[in-house]
């Protein structure tokens, strides 16, 4: 029981740290937006907005891709400026595979190091 308190004082909702916002689509707030699925698969990579302006490294996964865990975007941002780690791959669930979850976390490089920040949403395959 300690142990899950202490994780989830640790890892915090996106809002309060970051907001992930799809041109023409919206903000990623814990939604499931299955019914935009091709939009998402066509759109340019979201725009990150930070509430400070620290140095962050930003990952987003699909932990439920059908191989394992696929990464689909690393980002360092420093001072507002995105620089990318590994290229943006847009959402693409093949049909048939079910609920994907995708995740984006948001890890500060100075201050709390053990503090993280996520926000996600889903599409059903």
């Amino acid at each position: 029981m300690r142990a899950t308190r202490r994780r989830q004082r640790h890892t915090q909702k996106g809002g309060q740290q970051f907001t992930i916002t799809y041109s023409g689509i919206g903000q990623v707030a814990d939604q499931d937006w299955t019914d935009k699925s091709q939009q998402l698969h066509r759109a340019a990579k979201p725009q990150v907005t930070t509430r400070d302006s620290g140095s962050y490294i930003l990952i987003m996964t699909d932990p439920d891709a059908v191989g394992g865990c696929f990464t689909h975007w690393i980002a360092e941002l420093n001072n507002g400026a995105l620089k990318e780690r590994v290229p943006y791959f847009p959402p693409s669930p093949p049909e048939g595979t079910g609920v994907h979850n995708y995740i984006f976390t948001l890890y500060p490089l100075s201050g709390n190091h053990r503090s993280c920040y996520t926000a996600k949403f889903l599409i059903r395959a």
